[in-house]
């Protein structure tokens, strides 16, 4: 399937899913700066929201072989996307991401190095939002990153501020729309 394929594709799936909060996949310029931040030594990664895989398959090849990669998505289209992604490091969980501390403890993690997250956080209620910048916060080791991104309103800058202290943000102007990427480390 070609790039303009993919495109359309996930297009037309993030109009029939209102939890989808993009609109077509991370540009190469997002997905490059967002892997300046992942150390290659990282063990443990989750990714919220990955839709179809485009950050997934970059991290796959960043990573040592030890690491070990949790996706989590609502999408089921997306979910059989990426399942196709054949890598023993990568485990792929349908499911909502505010859920990633539950799903982590049945797999018994209890701590994780590197939080990617796509959600649009716009979509979520003050609370949950709250709650889940909590729950990043309490699962990252010490000198952890929590790397929000494909956001296209800082609506989680203050809450990150406020559980992380120093956030970076880089604004990406080669994507469709331009993003936002935020960077928080514990």
């Amino acid at each position: 399937m070609s790039s303009l394929s993919k495109r359309l594709q996930f297009f037309k799936t993030a109009m029939s899913d209102h939890n989808v909060g993009a609109i077509t996949m991370s540009s190469r310029y997002v997905v490059n700066t967002i892997l300046k931040q992942v150390p290659r030594t990282a063990k443990i990664v989750v990714e919220c929201g990955p839709g179809e895989g485009v950050t997934t398959r970059a991290l796959l090849q960043q990573l040592s072989p030890e690491s070990k990669l949790f996706v989590i998505e609502t999408n089921a289209q997306f979910v059989e996307s990426l399942k196709k992604i054949k890598d023993s490091r990568l485990v792929v969980i349908h499911g909502k991401a505010e859920d990633i501390l539950s799903v982590l403890r049945a797999y018994h993690i209890s701590s994780v190095d590197i939080v990617l997250t796509i959600i649009p956080f716009s979509f979520l209620s003050p609370h949950a939002r709250t709650q889940f910048i909590k729950d990043m916060h309490s699962m990252l080791v010490s000198g952890g990153g929590l790397i929000m991104f494909n956001q296209y309103l800082p609506v989680a800058y203050n809450l990150l501020k406020n559980f992380f202290g120093t956030v970076s943000l880089v604004y990406e102007l080669r994507n469709i729309p331009p993003c936002l990427i935020m960077s928080a480390k514990k």
